[in-house]
């Protein structure tokens, strides 16, 4: 079962929902001071990871806790991404792709 799966039976044994027409309409938070968007989940991993893998580590950086679940890491590159982005645009695209590769492949193995 995915973490997204075990989620989803989570908001249904703790709210009661279990479709979209059961959620509130899109409201202001004025707790969280932000709009909660119906049918929209957002999900701290790093929270999740934390709670649910009984693991430390020296930091939670998702280079470090990839390294760790999946054996591979972030790209790694010399200064900021603002200099990445304007000298190596195509490292810039391949940064950003791994990163979403090494939240996907984890979702999936966690």
């Amino acid at each position: 079962m995915s973490l997204l799966e075990t989620l989803k039976k989570v908001e249904i044994a703790i709210l009661g929902v279990n479709n979209i027409s059961d959620k509130p309409k899109d409201h202001w938070n004025k707790y969280r001071k932000r709009y909660i968007i119906a049918g929209v989940s957002a999900l701290d991993y790093i929270a999740l990871y934390k709670n649910f893998t009984y693991t430390e580590l020296p930091n939670y950086r998702l280079d470090t806790v990839a390294k760790k679940e999946l054996g591979r890491g972030k790209i790694e590159y010399q200064g900021n991404l603002d200099q990445l982005f304007r000298d190596d645009i195509e490292k810039f695209i391949e940064y950003n792709l791994v990163d979403v590769e090494l939240v996907v492949d984890m979702d999936k193995k966690l």
